[in-house]
C-alpha cells in the first residue's frame, strides 16, 4: 500500500466516525450516573408499597420467628428433673448409708460420696411423664451446669458470625448468604432433634447458632432494602411481632409436647416451608 493509499484509509476512518469524542463522553456521563445511583429514589419511583415489596418483606420478615422459637425452646427442654439417687449395694455386700440430699450419700465411715461415684448407683427420674435433656443425658448434679452449654453455645455461634456476614453478602450476593445459612440452620436443627449425645447435641447446636445468626441479620437487611424509605419506620415494630409469635409458640408447643426430642422437632420441622424461597 502507498503512502497516498494510507492517508486515504486514514481520513476515510475520521470521516466515518465523527461523533467518536461524543461517544466516548455519553459513556463516561453514564458511569458516573450509576455511582451516583440512589437506590431509595429508584425503589420509590417505582412503587412505595407495590405487591412485590410486601411479599418480599413478610417472607424475609417471617424467618425470624425460626430463630426466635429455637432460641426459646431452650428453657423448655433443659427444666430440672425430679429425680433421686437410687443405689443397688452388689449382691452379698451389705452397706449401711445415709442419704444427704438427692445427689450426696454418707457411708458408715460419715464420708460423703455423689451418687454418681457409687459402684451400682443410678439417678431415678420420678417424672415419666416428662423427659429432658437433663434427664436423658444425665445433666444433673455436678452435671449440672452443663445442661446451659446448649443455649451458651448457640449464641457464641452467633456472636462469631455477626461481623462477617454483612461483608459476605457484599461480596457473594444477599440470596446466596441468606438461603444458605437458612438450609444449614433447618438441617442442623433437626439433627439436634435426634443427637444420640450430649456432644453431638452442642456440636449442632452451635452450627445452628451460626447459621440462625446468619440468615437472620441477612433477613434483616433484605427487609429494610426491600421496601421503599417511608415504610421502614414500620419495620420494627413488625419484627418484634415475628419475634413474639416465635416466643409464643415456643411455650404453646410445650403444653402439648412432654418429652423434649418431640417438641425440639415441632419448633425445627417448620423450616422445612423455606424450601420454597429457593425460587
Amino acid at each position: 500500500m502507498t503512502e497516498e493509499d494510507t492517508e486515504a484509509a486514514n481520513g476515510l476512518k475520521a470521516a466515518s466516525s465523527p461523533n467518536a469524542p461524543d461517544d466516548r463522553s455519553r459513556a463516561s456521563s453514564l458511569v458516573i450516573n450509576y455511582l451516583h445511583l440512589d437506590a431509595d429514589k429508584v425503589l420509590s419511583a417505582y412503587g412505595k408499597f407495590g405487591r412485590y415489596q410486601m411479599v418480599t418483606y413478610l417472607i424475609t420478615n417471617s424467618v425470624h420467628i425460626l430463630f426466635a422459637i429455637n432460641m426459646m425452646v431452650m428453657p423448655f427442654i433443659t427444666e430440672d428433673p425430679a429425680f433421686e439417687c437410687q443405689i443397688t449395694p452388689p449382691e452379698g455386700v451389705k452397706w449401711e448409708y445415709t442419704i444427704v440430699d438427692k445427689c450426696t450419700v454418707m457411708d458408715g465411715n460419715n464420708w460423703t460420696l455423689t451418687c454418681d461415684s457409687i459402684p451400682g448407683a443410678r439417678y431415678n427420674y420420678t417424672d415419666e411423664k416428662h423427659e429432658s435433656l437433663a434427664s436423658e443425658f444425665n445433666l444433673v448434679c455436678n452435671n449440672y451446669e452443663a445442661v446451659e452449654h446448649g443455649a451458651s453455645v448457640f449464641m457464641l455461634g452467633g456472636m462469631l458470625v455477626a461481623p462477617v456476614i454483612t461483608q459476605l453478602s457484599d461480596l457473594f450476593g444477599r440470596r446466596l448468604t441468606f438461603l444458605i445459612p437458612l438450609y444449614v440452620a433447618v438441617v442442623s436443627n433437626l439433627i439436634c432433634a435426634v443427637a444420640p449425645s450430649y456432644l453431638i447435641f452442642l456440636i449442632f447446636r452451635f452450627i445452628a447458632g451460626v447459621a440462625t445468626t446468619g440468615f437472620s441479620v441477612i433477613g434483616w437487611v433484605l427487609c429494610m432494602e426491600s421496601v421503599a424509605l417511608e415504610f421502614r419506620s414500620l419495620i420494627p415494630l413488625m419484627g418484634s411481632i415475628t419475634w413474639v409469635i416465635g416466643y409464643v409458640a415456643a411455650g404453646v408447643l410445650r403444653l402439648f409436647i412432654s418429652n423434649w426430642r418431640w417438641l425440639y422437632f415441632a419448633v425445627s420441622v417448620p423450616g422445612i416451608l423455606t424450601i420454597p424461597y429457593y425460587w
